[in-house]
């Protein structure tokens, strides 16, 4: 894999709106900045341990 182009991003979003057009009218339907309180909620949340994959 190279560099990315400079119009990479939009011919990517337009094979994805053609292969999945829910996933397109999802994203224009739904408040997505609604869920961010109760996932920040959840994403805040202290470790209990110190194993596993460190988050950053």
């Amino acid at each position: 894999m190279g560099q990315k182009g400079f119009w990479d991003e939009q011919e990517r979003r337009e094979k994805l709106n053609q292969k999945k057009p829910m996933l397109k009218w999802l994203n224009e339907n739904i408040n997505w900045e609604e869920f961010r309180p109760i996932l920040e909620t959840i994403y805040d949340k202290g470790r209990k341990s110190n194993a596993g994959r460190t988050v950053f």
